[in-house]
């Protein structure tokens, strides 16, 4: 979900300024005590938080926060090294079937900046410019349960880590997957597969079923309700409950009771016995 935050939305403009990992002060500013150039100052840094030019991740929040809960969270796991503000307002993101409240946060660098000559009068005179505030390094658009999170650099685990979990790769899902049969299958996680790839084989059509309830069907009811635990704690996308397998390109795939264990040069082995032209994974192997 994309959002350009106009002002218009919020009823102010809040604030912590934060030094040394510690809050130092905070503010509360009514949108209309700010100044023409103020406002568009703080627009500009509230809408930057969600442009295309930042790298973009999908949070699900380990529990619904309200504004200043998640700015504690921030304050507690964030580890910059240097002092920083985060800029916060609250809004409502409106669509034809809902109303949804929603908090947008932008994290902004705190740097002190050098004395400059300003002109006054007939001269130009040095002058402090203080403490300035910077782009953005990191922004949160939150919604009770879910967040985009947006970064212009560094993601900081940490803190991702701390306030919700992003979507696994391919990679993870894949060791999550094989993890769950191993630890719950044990020396009966061959054969299951090898049940599974039988049936799918065996199919001439595409079989929709629940990936989950495809390998715990195969199991004894003690060892069914583990794999269910162990698939749900690993948090393996169940693609909506539904997986897909297309089965009719699976003829020519060598047959589950075709293969047997094997020990070769003192290694156990899956050997698969090849009749005319099967393929593995893809690639045809011929006789």
């Amino acid at each position: 979900m994309r959002l350009e935050p106009t002002l218009e939305d919020f009823k102010d403009i809040k604030g912590v300024y934060v030094n040394a990992g510690k809050p130092i002060s905070s503010m509360k500013i009514p949108i209309l005590d700010l100044t023409d150039e103020e406002t568009e100052m703080y627009h500009k840094i509230l809408r930057s938080v969600a442009s295309e030019g930042k790298k973009t991740l999908d949070l699900t929040l380990k529990k619904s926060y309200d504004a200043e809960a998640l700015v504690g969270a921030v304050i507690e796991n964030l580890k910059l090294d240097q002092n920083y503000c985060i800029l916060y307002s609250q809004g409502v993101w409106e669509t034809e079937e809902e109303q949804a409240p929603y908090t947008i946060i932008a994290i902004c660098p705190v740097k002190n900046s050098k004395a400059v000559l300003k002109y006054k009068g007939s001269e130009f005179r040095g002058a402090p410019t203080g403490s300035v505030l910077s782009g953005p390094l990191v922004g949160m658009l939150c919604f009770p349960d879910y967040a985009s999170y947006y970064f212009s650099k560094d993601k900081h685990q940490e803190l991702i880590d701390a306030i919700g979990s992003t979507p696994k790769s391919p990679a993870e899902i894949k060791d999550a997957f094989y993890t769950a049969l191993s630890e719950t299958l044990g020396e009966d996680a061959f054969s299951v597969v090898a049940a599974v790839q039988s049936t799918f084989a065996g199919e001439e059509s595409v079989i929709k079923e629940s990936l989950c309830d495809v390998i715990s069907d195969r199991l004894s009811g003690e060892k069914a309700e583990l794999f269910r635990s162990a698939f749900k704690e690993s948090q393996i996308p169940n693609l909506g409950d539904k997986v897909s397998v297309e089965t009719s390109n699976m003829k020519a795939v060598a047959r589950a009771d075709n293969l047997r264990t094997q020990k070769i040069n003192g290694e156990e082995c899956i050997v698969i016995p090849v009749q005319d032209i099967v393929k593995l994974n893809g690639t045809s192997i011929e006789k």
